[in-house]
């Protein structure tokens, strides 16, 4: 294939890529036209060009007929996204009764992280803050791990 007709297929992914991410937001909560199954559609499609395009420039790049590393890796990486985006939206917007508790899940995992590590920061500013030099480097690691294991709901052994 000549190199104005990659670069043609690439510029085109790109435009089909971004224009179903614009187009996608019409079928988003929100939206007059709201649907689920359009929104995952779209989506998926996204993804999958992203994929076959990424495969596309493997194969171009391993024929070494023309220089297309840094596009590969970008296609590479924008598909990464593509998926997790994917699977991020799918989780967060389906009406599935499995797809609800794992949102819920989600949800209550940020606030109880930050519930737990905001009381560890102010009981340590509480009652021993106020002392000042009489902190050790040590003191002030180990409760410095065990903000971080809490936050991170390890129990410390």
């Amino acid at each position: 294939m000549r190199e104005e007709y990659q670069k043609s297929v690439i510029l085109f992914s790109i435009i089909l890529i971004f224009g179903g991410l614009y187009y996608s937001t019409l079928f988003d909560i929100g939206s007059v036209r709201r649907s689920n199954g359009f929104l995952f559609t779209i989506l998926i499609a996204c993804a999958l060009v992203g994929f076959l395009q990424t495969k596309k420039l493997k194969r171009w790049r391993e024929e070494k007929k023309t220089d297309y590393t840094f596009v590969y890796w970008s296609f590479f990486w924008l598909t990464v996204f593509l998926v997790g985006y994917c699977g991020f939206m799918i989780v967060t917007r389906s009406e599935l009764e499995c797809m609800r508790i794992l949102r819920n899940n989600m949800r209550g995992a940020g606030n109880k992280i930050y519930y737990e590590g905001s009381n560890k920061l102010n009981h340590f500013a509480n009652n021993n803050g106020a002392e000042g030099s009489g902190i050790s480097a040590n003191y002030l690691l180990e409760q410095y791990k065990n903000i971080w294991r809490g936050m991170m709901f390890w129990k410390k052994s």
